[in-house]
């Protein structure tokens, strides 16, 4: 089953669908996670990702999370 979650940015009033992956790291983003830690948890989840495509997924959702403005990247 295909689980998508809608998000709706208050202050730019723009909604963001995210597809199976974005939302597993959407609710991994709960706590405080690395890019490996968030990467690990895609492997994980998923059947037949490595270390290296699932790092360069999360890398591409965080940088789209923090153009919708999503999210802020922590220092």
């Amino acid at each position: 089953m295909l689980e998508e979650t809608i998000l709706l940015n208050p202050s730019s009033k723009q909604f963001c669908v995210l597809n199976e992956t974005s939302t597993l790291l959407w609710n991994c983003l709960s706590s405080p996670s690395t890019v490996e830690e968030l990467a690990a948890e895609v492997c994980e989840s998923f059947d037949g990702v490595d270390v290296a495509t699932a790092t360069a997924d999360v890398r591409r959702v965080l940088e789209e999370f923090q153009r919708l403005d999503l999210i802020a990247e922590s220092s």
